[in-house]
């Protein structure tokens, strides 16, 4: 779970911040409606988006290559030109849930038999990709377009769940039928052009429309109508066109809003020359990647490629990529060797045989995973292998990815008798150790982050880490938000929450008028609750255009179980409590599992006087998930409130076990102990909370009551 800085008092409950991540075009497509999509009518309300046609004229052979392309497959209707899953009338079992794969006429079903027994036939509307997997998309009312989870392995012809060994019941979150599930939410944005998600939260229904289903030219050109009318009228190329490809902040911009792990913070998904306008990438934390940066969740490419030194090299993604057939220039070690010496090409540079796997640069410096069951993405972070860390920190290596049988120690020694005992300087000899987030983790962080020859995504990633360490964080905020790299920016803004002393300052404010939207988003987050008369009065106007954003960034989100939950924090903080609850109480009707939202609505009952209730929601965290030490602490404090010390400090005890690296759980335990009067207990637990943090005030204002 992600650490936060708890700022809770001796015994009173405080809002727990949710911070969460979007996730755009995540596994799992659907579909959508006939009669609401692709029509010629929404080309004409588009007005700008005039479709491909208008493009052949003078672009056939970039028409002709991005033909059947991944892009132009992206999704279809499904015929039987766009169908490659085996529909013969085909049975198969996986995971306990009964399939059969059939046609009547020219359609295309699916009949399912899940693990409770329960049958429904479905229509298949549309597919979705093309290799090395197809996805089968269904229509359901209100809108709904879902993915099943069913998938087509078109190299080994054979059905396959992408989650293989899971058995999901049909009303859990993660089912096909479900919210995670649902094409709108996850994938509609990067598989069609144009895409308008049109979302109706009161009833929950969608309208989505889109000028071509699938990524067309219009999808990274930018809508051609002004286009054309200049071209028409003898005018520059550049008058009326979107996007010049000739940048490379551009093109990461255009490829990288769909190629990226992302927070979307505006429904406008069409292509913009600067991506933090509308999305922001991850930054590269453990919750997605290894500690070194590496990737490790399914991460779309875009965050790793801007830790590289490509990335700071002015390599831009067209120089690998063909733009219209999507795919590698070749597939051979010439494509590195378009910049790269051709010495690197050698045995006495990769020690291995000519022609086989060790020869080739992408299987040592881009090692790879597979997601969605069995697609192989390659790690764009361009890194050269270090078995040396994977022995000192278990992060992964390339040696070993090919050399199985082989130990680390076999590869980091076979590393130091080809190149010699030294090893050029990552940023991951820092990262690593900054990741762990304790009083040793400081100075790696610091170094990272005042480094600014270092990529803008790793500086962000070490200033997010070094927030969780109270004693050394504000100052670095402080220069954080002030940044000249938005994403550096973003990550301080986003991270201050917990350090409400950052608001007093006047610089501090300055975020409301950020050039990017994404920095302003978060800036408004981080202030939202400071009331009028204390907010800086040349900042009025930023602040009410900030709360226009934010609140477009969570109707943006509203259809998703993380959109619920902001929205509830958003009217939590403004002591919008109604709204909150109802809030809180749809992400948990959306997934049923969810610790946060209990958390949260604890707080708001315990603020309502009703501790019954708020105790009764933690206990429900702690049954779905027992290792979360929030729900422990937060317990803690509810006893505490009603003078129930010994089972208080019981509780606060299993936090600190589950966490023992938040100051704030020894400092309240130490209290419960002494409301107890166990002196000795009491000594123990502040002594060695003083070896952790020995500056940590709070802590040291415990040591008076500490006598004999």
């Amino acid at each position: 779970m992600n650490n936060t800085l708890r700022t809770a008092g001796f015994f009173s409950i405080t809002l727990l911040f949710a911070y969460i991540v979007f996730i755009s075009c995540q596994k799992k497509p659907s579909e959508l409606t006939n009669n609401q999509l692709g029509n010629d009518e929404i080309l004409a309300a588009t007005n700008s988006y005039i479709g491909k046609e208008s493009c052949i004229k003078c672009h056939e052979q970039a028409y002709h290559h991005w033909q059947d392309s991944d892009h132009d497959m992206a999704m279809k209707k499904a015929t039987d030109k766009s169908v490659r899953g085996n529909f013969n009338d085909t049975e198969v079992k996986i995971d306990g849930v009964q399939y059969r794969f059939h046609q009547k006429d020219s359609a295309y079903y699916a009949t399912v038999k899940e693990i409770d027994g329960s049958e429904n036939t479905y229509k298949i509307a549309y597919t979705f990709g093309w290799a090395p997997l197809q996805q089968y998309m269904v229509e359901f009312p209100g809108g709904k377009v879902q993915v099943m989870r069913a998938s087509w392995d078109t190299e080994k012809k054979k059905w396959f769940h992408q989650y293989a060994g899971d058995k999901i019941q049909p009303n859990d979150w993660l089912h096909w039928t479900g919210n995670s599930q649902n094409w709108q939410n996850m994938c509609a944005s990067c598989h069609s052009t144009n895409l308008k998600k049109n979302f109706n939260e009161q009833d929950w229904t969608y309208h989505t429309t889109f000028s071509e289903i699938n990524v067309s030219c219009e999808s990274c050109h930018g809508a051609g109508k002004q286009h054309v009318e200049a071209m028409e009228k003898g005018e520059s190329y550049s008058t009326g066109h979107f996007v010049d490809f000739q940048q490379q902040e551009v093109q990461l911009s255009v490829c990288g809003s769909c190629h990226a792990r992302r927070t979307m913070m505006t429904e406008n998904s069409n292509p913009q020359p600067e991506m933090m306008q509308s999305f922001v990438p991850n930054l590269l934390t453990t919750e997605n990647y290894h500690a070194d940066g590496q990737i490790r969740d399914e991460d779309y490419v875009l965050s790793s490629f801007m830790s590289s030194k490509m990335h700071q090299n002015n390599v831009m993604c067209t120089n690998c990529h063909d733009p219209h057939t999507s795919k590698v220039k070749t597939l051979t070690n010439a494509l590195c060797l378009q910049c790269h010496d051709k010495s690197y090409d050698s045995k006495l540079h990769h020690f291995h045989e000519k022609e086989t796997k060790g020869a080739q640069c992408i299987n040592c410096h881009m090692d790879g995973a597979v997601y969605m069951g069995n697609d192989y993405r390659r790690d764009h972070s361009f890194r050269v292998p270090r078995p040396d860390q994977s022995v000192k920190f278990g992060t992964p290596n390339a040696c070993n990815s090919c050399h199985t049988e082989k130990s680390v120690k076999w590869a980091a020694d076979k590393v130091e008798e080809w190149y010699g005992k030294d090893r050029a300087y990552h940023f991951s000899d820092d990262l690593i150790p900054g990741s762990h987030m304790d009083a040793s983790s400081a100075p790696h962080l610091i170094k990272l982050f005042k480094d600014t020859t270092q990529n803008a995504i790793v500086r962000a990633t070490a200033l997010h880490y070094l927030s969780y360490l109270p004693e050394q964080a504000v100052p670095y905020l402080q220069k954080g938000v002030l940044d000249k790299e938005g994403l550096v920016r973003y990550a301080a803004y986003t991270r201050s929450l917990d350090y409400p002393q950052l608001r007093q300052q006047a610089a501090f404010w300055k975020g409301l008028t950020d050039p990017l939207r994404t920095v302003r988003v978060v800036a408004y987050r981080a202030v939202m609750d400071v009331p009028a008369q204390q907010r800086p009065t040349n900042f009025a106007s930023a602040f009410n255009q900030g709360k226009k954003e934010y609140e477009e960034y969570l109707a943006a989100n509203a259809d998703m179980v993380a959109g619920q939950i902001n929205k509830g924090e958003y009217h939590q903080r403004l002591n919008e409590t109604e709204q909150a609850i109802a809030a809180y109480e749809r992400a948990l009707k959306l997934d049923s599992v969810l610790v946060l939202p209990r958390i949260n609505l604890s707080l708001l009952y315990s603020g309502m006087g009703d501790n019954k209730k708020a105790k009764y929601m933690l206990q429900q965290a702690i049954t779905q998930d027992a290792d979360n030490d929030l729900s422990y602490y937060y317990l803690s404090l509810l006893y505490a409130e009603e003078g129930q010390y010994k089972e208080a400090a019981g509780a606060v005890q299993q936090a600190i076990n589950l966490n023992d690296n938040d100051p704030t759980y020894y400092y309240n335990y130490v209290a419960m102990l002494l409301k107890l009067q166990n002196m000795k207990k009491a000594q123990e637990v502040t002594y060695s909370a003083l070896q952790k943090w020995p500056n940590n005030q709070r802590i040291q204002s415990l040591l008076p009551y500490l006598r004999q």
